[in-house]
């Protein structure tokens, strides 16, 4: 008999950290290259398929998601140069990873 706390039962996997951060960074150059005429601004896209990645992950995966989304999308920003300040690419990634749960979590108590 297995504890609860053993490492195959664990909510957060490291596999699925690493599936979900290579998944979006894949889909997010995908997307770049896709729509690189409708591109906007650098780094901002009229059409953005990773959109409904991040929320099918955190939603699918939940915090394991949301780690490797916030994972990939601080390295897609630090990449590109979109900013030389490292907290705020560190911010991008965590807004990106942890916005979807964040918003759960406050409507769930909204609806208690």
């Amino acid at each position: 008999m297995g504890t609860a706390n053993s490492s195959t039962e664990s909510v957060i996997s490291a596999k699925t950290i690493i599936a979900c951060a290579l998944t979006y960074t894949l889909l997010f150059y995908l997307n770049d290259w896709l729509t690189a005429f409708l591109e906007a601004a650098p780094g901002v896209n009229w059409i953005y398929l990773p959109a409904g990645l991040r929320l099918f992950l955190v939603l699918v995966f939940g915090l394991s998601g949301a780690i490797g989304i916030s994972i990939a999308s601080t390295l897609i920003t630090f990449g590109r140069d979109l900013s030389d300040d490292i907290i705020c690419m560190i911010g991008i990634g965590l807004i990106s990873g942890f916005g979807l749960i964040v918003t759960g979590k406050q409507i769930g108590r909204a609806h208690v």
